[in-house]
């Protein structure tokens, strides 16, 4: 796990592409400021917040965290790991995965089995967080139906008839 620690590194070539990135936003009106740095994060593959602390940097680029480059979340690592994908498992897109997507039910406060493998998707953040692929109905059936061939039908009907829901997805069958 030490070698995933964040560490201080040189953005030597990054330095002009930096200062582009300052002065194009000091020149925009403020309301336009939160799109530029949403679609420069975007184009370049790098967190909102990178973009906001080039934003803020004032001349000083040189050191940024290792944290400002896109690296999956620990839960992703793991997916990875266990099913040995490294792309986004959305149909149709094939940009690396980075997060884990409570796919088949949200995120609920107290139900601990909502956060179990059988529930999280590998997914890129333009899917997840951009474009609202993640989220589609079509989406989640095209992910139920692929779980049930990774980790068994009887297994994921089974998951999903002990989950503490009043209320499931009768597709979900």
């Amino acid at each position: 796990m030490s070698a995933l620690r964040p560490r201080k590194i040189r953005m030597e070539k990054n330095i002009s592409l930096a200062k582009t990135i300052h002065d194009n936003y000091w020149e925009l009106p403020g309301y336009k400021q939160r799109n530029y740095c949403t679609d420069t994060a975007r184009k370049f593959g790098v967190s909102r917040a990178t973009i906001q602390k080039i934003v803020n940097a004032q001349g000083n680029y040189e050191i940024l965290e290792r944290d400002d480059i896109m690296t999956p979340t620990a839960t992703a690592l793991a997916l990875m790991k266990e099913r040995n994908i490294h792309t986004c498992q959305v149909k149709g897109c094939n940009r690396p995965a980075m997060e884990a997507h409570h796919c088949l039910y949200g995120k609920k406060k107290g139900i601990v089995e909502l956060n179990w493998y059988e529930n999280l998707q590998l997914v890129c953040i333009e899917c997840h967080r951009f474009n609202g692929n993640a989220l589609t109905f079509e989406n989640r059936l095209d992910y139920w139906n692929w779980a049930c061939e990774f980790y068994g039908k009887e297994h994921m009907v089974a998951w999903h008839n002990d989950l503490p829901l009043t209320i499931k997805e009768k597709a979900y069958k």
